[in-house]
C-alpha cells in the first residue's frame, strides 16, 4: 500500500513552506496566484488529503459549523439546515446538528457541549436576550445568529424585518375592510414574534384603531394551541372578521379551527408559508419568509469567518414577500360565488391610480394603507377609483376595480346586470360592457390640477364612440393651505383662436386669470357641467362622482408630468377645441353650481349633497344617523365610502357591518337599505331614471 500523502511531501513538491502550504489548503488569500497554482498542482498530483482530527488537535477546532436551531422536526428550520449543511459540505466543512426545543438553558447546554467537541463556528437562532456567554466561553470563534438575535451586539445576524411583515399583513387585512383583526403569537421571549407584533399595533395605530386585548392571543407556540383559541376567538360576542397569524404552525392551527367550524368568511393572513397554503380554498395568503435566502447569507458569513476573513459584525437583512392568495380579503365573498355574491355589499380592496400630478397622503390616511416612498420623494397617487367598471383613457384595464375574489367588478355586472344593476339582460346588452353608470373618485390634490375641460354626450358621440360624456361633481372631504379653491367657467367670452394661442403658448396665468376663483370648505358639494373649463387648486381632498369615462382634455400640461400628445384624446387640439365652451359664466351661474352641507350634519333621511342639476347624471347622499329613525336608500346600484365611524347596512340580506375606510359595491339584489348605528358614510348613485336616460340627456350648460 503507498503511504498516504503528508504536508511535508505537498511542501517538497511545490519547493514552498509547510505553513505556505497550509495557507493554502484551509484557503488564505495571504498566498500568491502563482504560488498557490503550484501547491495546488503538487496536492493533485500527490492525492493528498487534510486530517481534519489532526488540525482540530493543532488548532483547537474544527472544520465543524455546530448549527443550532429551534428544532429539526419545525419545516422552517429543517430547510435552513439543510442548505446550511449543503453549502458547507461543498467546501469540505461538516455540520453537527443541536436543537433548543427554543428553551434558553437546554441552548446553552447544547452549545456548551459542541464546544466541547471543538467545533470550528457555530450558527446560531438564539433564544431569550442575554447571551454574554457566549463571548466567554467562545472568544474569537465565528458565531453567526439566525433569524433574530438583532438585539445582541458584536455578532453577525441574518434575518428579515419581522415588524415590516406584520405590518404589512395587516394593512392587507385593514385594505380589505376588516377592523376586527386578531393576532396570534406566542412567548415574548422570541423578538421575532415581539416585532411581528409590533408591526400589527402599528398598522392599526395607522388605521385609527386601538388594539382590542381579547383579540390578541400569546400563547400559540403550537397547532393545537393555536386552534383552541381560534375556537375561543370566534365565541366572543363581537368576534374578529380577521386573523394574523405570526408563525406557520400557529396558521396550520387556525386553518383546522375554521374549517371545522365552517368559517371561511374569517380572512387570515400567516406569517411563513407551510405545506399545502397554496392549495387549500381560499388558498392561504402569507408572508413569504423563505428560508433558503436566509441560510445562504448565514452560511456565506460563517464560512468567510472559518476561512479567516476579518470582517466588522453586520446585520444582514432580507427582504420579505406578502403573497396574496385570497384568504386576506373579504371571507364572506370566498364563502359565497355566482349570483349568490350579488346578492350583498361588497368591501373593495384599495385601487389607486398613478397619475401625472401630485397627491395621495389623504386617500392612504382614509382608506387606512401606505405607499412605498418614490425615488424622488414626491407621491403621484393622487386618484383612487372606486367600484370602477371603466378603465383610463388610453391604458386598457387599468383603473377597473376587482372584486376580493379577484374577479373584474365590470366582469361581475355585465355576468349579472339584474342583481346588481336590476336592469334585465337585453336591457344592459344596449349599454357598455358591465356599465354601472357612474364614476367614483377619490381625488388628494398635492398640487394644483391644469386647467382642463371634459367633452358632453354629444362630442363623445360624434367623435369618440361612446354614449357619455364626462359631466362630473366634487364633494370637498379636507382642505389645507390658506385659500384652498378651485377654478371653473371663463369670467368673460373667450375668443377660439385666443384661446389656442394661450395654449400653444401653455400661458397658465392668462388662462387662470379669466376664469372663476371659488374658495371651498368640506361640505361643499359642486357640479361641473361638460365642456366647463375648470382646475382643482392644491390642497383640496374631494369625492368625486362624474359620467363613467376617462374623457380629459388638457389646455395645461407643463405643470405636470403630461406631455402634449396626451392632452388631446388623440384627436388633435383643432377638434377638440370644438368641446370647450368658450363663452362667460356669471357670478350667479357659478354661484348656482355650489351647495354647502354641514360637514356635522346628522338627520334621519339621507341629505343630498350636490345642486339638483347633477341629479340626471348621479346623486350623491350623506347618511348620517341622529339615533332616531335610520336613513333609507332605494334599491339600486350604488357605491358607498364610509368616511367615520362604524354602523350596519341592512336590507334584504340582513345586516352588513361597515367602518371608517371602507368602500362598498351595494347591488340592487341588497334591496332597500337603511343605515345604524354611529357613522358618517357617502351614499353615490347613478342619475335619476338611468339608463333610460342616457339616450337623451346632454345636462346643463
Amino acid at each position: 500500500m503507498t503511504p498516504r500523502a503528508t504536508v511535508y511531501d505537498v511542501a517538497r513538491a511545490a519547493g514552498v513552506s509547510i505553513k505556505t502550504v497550509s495557507r493554502v489548503v484551509n484557503g488564505s488569500d495571504e498566498v500568491s496566484k502563482e504560488t498557490r497554482e503550484r501547491v495546488m498542482t503538487a496536492v493533485a498530483d500527490l492525492d493528498y488529503v487534510r486530517n481534519p482530527i489532526a488540525r482540530s488537535l493543532r488548532t483547537g477546532s474544527s472544520d465543524t459549523i455546530g448549527v443550532v436551531v429551534d428544532s429539526i422536526a419545525d419545516p422552517f428550520f429543517a430547510s435552513l439546515v439543510s442548505v446550511v449543511e449543503q453549502l458547507a459540505l461543498a467546501q469540505d466543512v461538516s455540520v453537527l446538528i443541536a436543537s433548543t426545543g427554543r428553551s434558553v438553558s437546554r441552548e446553552k447546554g447544547q452549545v456548551l457541549r459542541l464546544l466541547q467537541q471543538n467545533v470550528g463556528a457555530l450558527l446560531l437562532a438564539p433564544n431569550g436576550h442575554d447571551h454574554r456567554y457566549l463571548l466567554d466561553a467562545a472568544p474569537g470563534m465565528p458565531i453567526v445568529l439566525v433569524d433574530r438575535g438583532w438585539e445582541l451586539p458584536g455578532f453577525d445576524t441574518v434575518g428579515v424585518e419581522d415588524e415590516d411583515g406584520g405590518l404589512r399583513a395587516t394593512r392587507h387585512l385593514l385594505a380589505h375592510g376588516h377592523r376586527r383583526i386578531a393576532f396570534l403569537g406566542e412567548s415574548p421571549e422570541l423578538t421575532t414574534i415581539v416585532h411581528r407584533q409590533q408591526g400589527y399595533l402599528r398598522a392599526l395605530a395607522e388605521a385609527g384603531l386601538a388594539p382590542a386585548p381579547e383579540l390578541v392571543r400569546t400563547d400559540c407556540s403550537v397547532a393545537a394551541a393555536a386552534a383552541e383559541a381560534t375556537e375561543q376567538l370566534l365565541r366572543l360576542p363581537q368576534p374578529p372578521t380577521a386573523i394574523f397569524s405570526s408563525n406557520p404552525r400557529a396558521s396550520l392551527g387556525v386553518v383546522s379551527a375554521l374549517h371545522r367550524a365552517d368559517r371561511l368568511d374569517v380572512a387570515l393572513v400567516s406569517f411563513g408559508d407551510f405545506d399545502l397554503a397554496d392549495a387549500l380554498r381560499p388558498a392561504v395568503t402569507v408572508v413569504d419568509q423563505d428560508p433558503g435566502p436566509l441560510a445562504q447569507a448565514a452560511a456565506v458569513r460563517v464560512l468567510a469567518r472559518m476561512r479567516g476573513q476579518r470582517l466588522p459584525p453586520e446585520d444582514i437583512v432580507l427582504p420579505l414577500q406578502l403573497v396574496e392568495r385570497g384568504s386576506g380579503s373579504s371571507g364572506r365573498d370566498h364563502a359565497q360565488n355566482g349570483t349568490e355574491m350579488n346578492q350583498v355589499p361588497v368591501v373593495l380592496p384599495p385601487n389607486v391610480i398613478d397619475h401625472f400630478y401630485a397627491g395621495g397622503g389623504n386617500i392612504e390616511r382614509l382608506r387606512g394603507f401606505t405607499s412605498p416612498t418614490p425615488a424622488d420623494g414626491v407621491l403621484r397617487r393622487p386618484e383612487e377609483w372606486l367600484a370602477a367598471t371603466t378603465h383610463r383613457f388610453g391604458e386598457d384595464g387599468l383603473g377597473l376595480s376587482r372584486l376580493p375574489d379577484g374577479r373584474l367588478l365590470r366582469d361581475a355586472v355585465a355576468a349579472d346586470p339584474q342583481s346588481w344593476l336590476g336592469v334585465p339582460a337585453d336591457a344592459a346588452a344596449a349599454l357598455p360592457a358591465g356599465d354601472t353608470g357612474l364614476l367614483v373618485k377619490l381625488l388628494d390634490a398635492g398640487q394644483r390640477l391644469p386647467v382642463h375641460v371634459h367633452p358632453d354626450r354629444a362630442f363623445a358621440r360624434s367623435h369618440l364612440d361612446c354614449p357619455y360624456g364626462k359631466t362630473e361633481s366634487w364633494f370637498v372631504l379636507g382642505t389645507t393651505g390658506e385659500e384652498p379653491s378651485v377654478w371653473l367657467g371663463f369670467t368673460e367670452d373667450v375668443e377660439p383662436d385666443e384661446l389656442q394661442r394661450r395654449v400653444d403658448a401653455q400661458d397658465s396665468a392668462w388662462m387662470l386669470s379669466r376664469m372663476h376663483r371659488v374658495r371651498v370648505r368640506p361640505g361643499d358639494g359642486i357640479l361641473l357641467p361638460a365642456g366647463t373649463v375648470h382646475a382643482i387648486g392644491e390642497g383640496v381632498f374631494v369625492a368625486e362622482l362624474q359620467e363613467p369615462s376617462d374623457w380629459s382634455i388638457l389646455l395645461e400640461w407643463s405643470v405636470t408630468t403630461a406631455t402634449l400628445d396626451e392632452s388631446h384624446l388623440g384627436l388633435g387640439f383643432p377638434r377638440v377645441m370644438g368641446a370647450v365652451n368658450h363663452r362667460a359664466m356669471s357670478a350667479d351661474q357659478v354661484a348656482a353650481l355650489v351647495v354647502h352641507t354641514d360637514p356635522d350634519t346628522v338627520a334621519d333621511t339621507p341629505v343630498p349633497l350636490l345642486p339638483a342639476a347633477a341629479d340626471p347624471f348621479f346623486r350623491l347622499q350623506l347618511c348620517a344617523p341622529d339615533g332616531g329613525a335610520l336613513p333609507s336608500v332605494d334599491a339600486g346600484f350604488a357605491v358607498v365610502v364610509v368616511l367615520a365611524g362604524a354602523g350596519r347596512l341592512t336590507g334584504s340580506d340582513g345586516p352588513v357591518d361597515v367602518a371608517a375606510g371602507q368602500v362598498l359595491a351595494v347591488p340592487h339584489a341588497f334591496g332597500d337599505w337603511t343605515v345604524s348605528g354611529e357613522v358618517r358614510l357617502l351614499a353615490c348613485r347613478p342619475g335619476a331614471g338611468w339608463p333610460e336616460t342616457l339616450s337623451t340627456q346632454d345636462g346643463p350648460r
